[in-house]
């Protein structure tokens, strides 16, 4: 009998504890519903959301397009020729192979380094050349000694969409 009065009790205290976190967790969720619903009924939203929509359209047609990932390959190569002869001086270009982007399906990433000696200011002149590019590129790692020998590493990721569509060189 006493047993069962433990049991009881503590099956008491279990359940008035059970209800107690359901109740705050309760609580929290309508809380939290609140403020999106504040936040949802704010007007810059719908502006913020048209101007995201500009940059990505904007973005979008930066991105190359070729029909092959050698042929996207072949464009970053020769631009990397370009450059590395406006330069001067002695630039070594080491082509990395191309990978699409994860969750990104038909988008690649073009990857090409370009090292060597050269004064800083064409270092500079070149980081500006890349920034200013028709085609999507980032730098994506970057090294410069600016010492007796004045080496620099750039490597430089192009983003082309692979494969079919309308705006594909044959």
């Amino acid at each position: 009998m006493l047993i069962a009065m433990l049991l009881a009790a503590y099956l008491l205290l279990a359940l008035i504890d059970l209800r107690g976190r359901l109740a705050s967790d309760y609580a929290e969720r309508v809380a939290e519903m609140r403020s999106l619903r504040a936040l949802a009924r704010q007007p810059e939203w719908l502006e913020r959301a048209q101007s995201a929509a500009r940059l990505r359209k904007g973005l979008q047609a930066q991105i190359g397009h070729a029909a092959t990932a050698g042929i996207a390959e072949a464009e970053v190569q020769a631009w990397a020729r370009d450059r590395a002869a406006a330069v001067g001086g002695q630039v070594q270009i080491a082509t990395q192979p191309p990978a699409e982007v994860e969750g990104n399906h038909g988008l690649w990433r073009v990857p090409v380094v370009l090292s060597g000696a050269a004064d800083p200011a064409q270092v500079v002149q070149l980081m500006q050349a890349i920034e200013s590019s028709s085609r999507l590129a980032v730098i994506e790692q970057s090294s410069v000694l600016n010492r007796e020998n004045r080496t620099f590493s750039l490597t430089v990721v192009f983003f082309y969409r692979i494969g079919g569509g309308s705006d594909v060189a044959p």
